[in-house]
């Protein structure tokens, strides 16, 4: 423990030069829980596990809403000593920690001091870290039980926290073919959040086969509905909340231009864990957007199996103007 002492003496001063931050986790983005590959995915950042740790004061941690979320109240002296887990994360995760908690408005990221665990739980130094703490609630949360240590699956059977993850912030899973992949020239619109939120989940390749052209004077991807024929198409899948899949409607020219329908998808490679992560070898029935109607030449143009716009088609994307 004497060197995670002298780690942190050092790693502090390094924080201030590249913008780290040190952040206890205490609910489900702990490991094992249902938002933790939140923390994995390192499209949201960087987060690197530090310690196990316990608040120096009691704190009420307590399970609350029609969703059963943990929240840790900001009343310092009553419920217990909190357990969980103190991750140092950059800039770019610290910003996505405080738009997924909701703050400044449903939660506050403030300062408390935490004693460090060993291996045998017992504590041998005090830091002080960020924590979200919930400094506004119902007046009968106060009455609640308390817990020391959250786990979704805990005997209070007040799991229900995947139902969580997807309808709070009404999330949708989204298969990319084209454009909009990695590396590709519309790809800058799903990283820009004035779009909405689009996380990364996975790579994959749909079950059965489809033509995926290149078509029109601006070189434009079209995955046509053609089951069973052109070959199995690879791409990525994305989490997205309602305001980027109604951008992506509007960016697809969806109903009139595109459809997007319900496909199914091979998952192959997968970026996170948790319950809420799919899961390699799995099938899943995803949306995606085709082209539905079509000039009857394009079923005779080259099938292509994985988009890339500089590939040796020589069929570089134009921008539509």
């Amino acid at each position: 423990m004497k060197g995670f002492v002298i780690f942190a003496l050092i790693s502090n001063v390094l924080c201030s030069v590249v913008h780290m931050a040190d952040v206890f986790v205490y609910g489900t983005l702990k490991k094992g829980q249902p938002n933790y590959f939140r923390m994995k995915n390192t499209a949201n950042g960087q987060a690197d596990f530090l310690a196990n740790a316990r608040t120096v004061e009691p704190y009420p941690l307590v399970i609350a809403t029609e969703y059963n979320i943990p929240f840790l109240l900001n009343v310092p002296g009553t419920g217990h000593h909190v357990y969980g887990e103190i991750y140092r994360v950059d800039q770019k995760m610290l910003e996505f920690l405080d738009k997924f908690e909701e703050c400044p408005k449903w939660y506050q990221r403030i300062k408390i001091k935490l004693e460090v665990q060993d291996r045998d739980g017992e504590g041998e130094n005090i830091v002080e870290t960020d924590v979200y703490v919930k400094t506004t609630n119902e007046p009968e949360w106060l009455q609640k039980q308390t817990f020391e240590n959250y786990d979704t699956n805990g005997n209070h059977g007040l799991n229900s926290l995947s139902v969580y993850s997807v309808l709070w912030f009404n999330m949708a899973l989204v298969f990319m073919y084209g454009t909009l992949k990695k590396g590709q020239p519309n790809y800058f619109r799903i990283e820009d959040a004035a779009n909405g939120q689009a996380e990364f989940l996975a790579r994959a390749r749909t079950v059965e086969k489809y033509p995926l052209v290149i078509g029109s004077e601006y070189n434009i991807p079209f995955l046509l509905n053609v089951p069973g024929t052109g070959q199995r198409v690879y791409g990525e899948i994305y989490r997205v909340d309602q305001k980027m899949q109604k951008f992506l409607d509007k960016f697809e020219g969806c109903p009139e231009w595109y459809k997007r329908i319900k496909v199914k998808l091979e998952v192959l490679v997968v970026d996170g864990e948790g319950e809420s992560t799919l899961k390699p070898g799995s099938i899943e029935e995803i949306d995606v957007y085709v082209k539905t109607t079509h000039e009857q030449d394009w079923l005779q143009k080259p099938t292509y199996e994985n988009y890339d716009t500089n590939g040796d088609h020589g069929l570089k994307y134009k921008e539509p103007v």
